[in-house]
């Protein structure tokens, strides 16, 4: 699961990525890990993005077809998906219903998108 994270296009689809290359120490297209976050795992995988973000560009945050199998978009700002009162009921219970869908169990009532 990603939340209002970038994984899809250029690894500077973020307002941020300058800061992320000074308090990491390394640029943001050459991170000490070998992975292509681009490059779907081989496991269930739920986006959760929003358009209001102000961070992450929403493309980068949601994905393109086949990068994740379902994605979901709170409307909130980057900062909000952690402390607004009204996205985190929202979150946990996508969270929750995803794991169940995973899990076979079915899920609630968040409506997730197919990726």
């Amino acid at each position: 699961m990603t939340l209002a994270s970038p994984f899809s296009g250029d690894r500077r689809n973020n307002n941020v990525w300058r800061l992320y290359e000074f308090v990491a120490g390394h640029p943001v297209t050459d991170p000490p890990v070998g992975t292509d976050p681009g490059v779907k795992p081989p496991v269930p995988t739920l986006a959760i993005w929003s358009s209001r973000d102000g961070i992450v560009a929403p493309y980068a945050a949601r994905g393109e077809a086949g990068e994740s199998d379902k994605s979901l978009e709170i409307p909130t700002t980057h900062m909000g998906f952690a402390v607004s009162g009204s996205a985190y009921p929202k979150i946990v219970e996508a969270i929750r219903d995803f794991a169940s869908l995973s899990e076979g169990r079915g899920g609630g009532p968040a409506e997730l998108v197919e990726g």
